[in-house]
């Protein structure tokens, strides 16, 4: 137990050293500025390689509320440049899902009528 806390201590914790004991803001960032989004994606999907965390990347992921959103891109949040269930107080403190963008962000996406004309003088 120590030793994962004493690990948890690193800040900013570099590339190599990212485990499973690692934490969301060890991974992620404590702030949006701390990394650019493709390193942030690097490392998250670095932290989700390791054992066990395909099933974390999918929980994560995968929430109702941002499915809808002009901003989600297959799980991340373009936005919060974060995974889309990754909140950044309630994650970060216990582990909660939660959306990444707090809601704040969230832009749902408008549904476009698609018009059909139909050529009858063929029929």
């Amino acid at each position: 137990m120590e030793k994962i806390l004493q690990h948890q201590q690193i800040y900013p914790l570099p590339f190599e050293q990212i485990e499973k004991n690692s934490s969301f803001e060890q991974i992620l960032g404590r702030r949006k500025s701390d990394y650019t989004e493709d390193e942030r994606k690097a490392r998250w999907q670095k932290a989700m390689a390791l054992p066990g965390g395909q099933r974390v990347n999918e929980y994560y992921s995968n929430i109702y509320e941002c499915s809808d959103c002009t901003h989600f891109q297959n799980g991340w949040c373009g936005y919060a440049s974060l995974p889309c269930g990754v909140n950044p107080i309630l994650t970060y403190k216990d582990g909660s899902l939660g959306m990444a963008c707090q809601g704040i962000g969230h832009q749902s996406v408008v549904a476009k009528q698609m018009q059909i004309e139909f050529d009858n003088s063929e029929l």
